[in-house]
């Protein structure tokens, strides 16, 4: 991933020292997903941990996406460079809290799921 971008054409790798050109890659839009993690009465939470955790996989049937996202004091969150068309759960973990674990979601090219709100449980 980079840059807001997915490569979709794998596989390719030049042989170390060979200089290719003439090559095309087809790229996608990354998608994103933000919004506010709050307590059971509307209160932020900042210090929550959440991850991306893709369902599907050629290589494994779990796989996290890259980095951990922590959220500030006014509970808010952003992870961009989803890669789209895969399925993937938002883990949301907070040491005060019981574990969250999203329903599966897929994004579409480009697509921005803006605005959510995670409530968390106290333990």
């Amino acid at each position: 991933m980079t840059n807001g971008y997915n490569m979709v054409t794998k596989g390719f790798e030049p042989a170390s020292g060979v200089v290719k050109s003439g090559i095309d890659f087809k790229l996608e839009k990354s998608g994103s997903v933000s919004g506010y993690i709050v307590d059971e009465e509307n209160n932020p939470i900042g210090g929550v941990r959440i991850k991306i955790v893709y369902k599907d996989s050629l290589l494994r049937l779990d796989f996290w996406h890259t980095g951990t996202r922590k959220t500030p004091q006014n509970g808010f969150f952003y992870v961009g460079n989803i890669q789209s068309g895969l399925r993937f759960v938002l883990k949301v973990v907070h040491k005060d809290y019981k574990l969250f674990v999203s329903p599966i979601w897929r994004l579409e090219p480009g697509e921005r799921a803006e605005g959510l709100r995670i409530v968390l449980e106290r333990k």
